[in-house]
């Protein structure tokens, strides 16, 4: 019988942070995990923003899908979104994306005005705005 592992929600947050703040002190293999970890977000918010993006210029919509994927580059963007790499790509992301998209996630997004982080707070602050 396999025993399923459990790996907890912030697991990869640990990761970044432990890669950024004790770089010094971690050997080779740890780092190139970091790395890694940072890549696979850095992409994936890329192919989430892309995909908002060509999603407005189909005419046939499928609007769960697009939905489902701008609740999911929100859920990276407000876990991640301090990094200034990411910060780039989601401002870019939310100049490129139809403000359609984000009408159906308002309530989300007001639900986490009070994010304790600066730089996702300013740009979240910044959509809403241009929402209103």
């Amino acid at each position: 019988m396999k025993q399923k592992i459990l790996i907890p929600e912030d697991y990869g947050e640990k990761i970044v942070q432990m890669t950024m703040n004790l770089s010094s002190k971690l050997n080779q293999k740890q780092r190139n995990l970091g790395t890694k970890y940072i890549l696979h977000i850095v992409n994936a918010i890329r192919g989430l923003v892309q995909q908002l993006y060509l999603s407005d210029q189909e005419q046939s919509i499928d609007s769960s899908k697009t939905l489902q994927n701008t609740l999911r580059l929100m859920k990276i963007w407000f876990r991640h979104g301090g990094y200034e790499q990411i910060d780039d790509i989601v401002r870019d992301g939310i100049d490129k994306i139809n403000l359609k998209v984000w009408i159906n996630v308002i309530p989300q997004l007001i639900a986490r005005i009070d994010i304790k982080e600066n730089k996702i707070k300013q740009l979240l602050i910044d959509l809403l705005e241009r929402l209103s």
